[in-house]
């Protein structure tokens, strides 16, 4: 039993419902997975999530290596 129930796409309001379209068009139009729908409770972390997903996962990004300062 999950801890916390996703957010159902027509259930979601204004940044998580912007986020949700954002998910939609990257996807291809495939349902959203379940974990992005449970980040819903967060609107930031869910934005968030979305943008290093779509970055790092969805596409080629690459992490940029900076200067250990001791």
């Amino acid at each position: 039993m999950s801890r916390l129930p996703p957010i159902a796409e027509n259930a979601a309001t204004d940044k998580v419902a912007q986020t949700y379209e954002r998910l939609r068009d990257m996807f291809e139009g495939q349902p959203i997975p379940g974990p992005f729908l449970r980040y819903g409770h967060v609107p930031a972390f869910l934005q968030d999530t979305y943008m290093n997903f779509k970055k790092f996962v969805w596409t080629e990004g690459t992490l940029e290596i900076g200067r250990a300062h001791v």
